[in-house]
């Protein structure tokens, strides 16, 4: 699945999702996907329960293509979620 990220400088054939607490910042929540050699963060968020809700939204979009006809999933702002 295509994922523009967050800060919209990256878009990326994405199929290794991982939401984590970002090293060395408390209460900072991020999802990156996860490649060979390099991760890329994908989005940071407040809390574990946004980043999950993000992952649920990239879910839906995976399992209804036909519903949602997008083909690129843009990262929402944290605000947003």
């Amino acid at each position: 699945m295509w994922i523009r990220s967050q800060d919209t400088r990256l878009i990326i054939d994405a199929d290794k999702l991982l939401a984590r607490e970002v090293l060395g910042i408390l209460g900072k929540y991020e999802i990156i996907n996860i490649g060979e050699n390099t991760n890329y963060r994908l989005g940071i968020y407040s809390s574990l329960k946004k980043a999950g809700k993000v992952m649920d939204r990239i879910h839906y979009k995976l399992n209804n293509p036909e519903e949602t006809g997008t083909t690129v999933f843009q990262m929402p702002a944290d605000e947003n979620i």
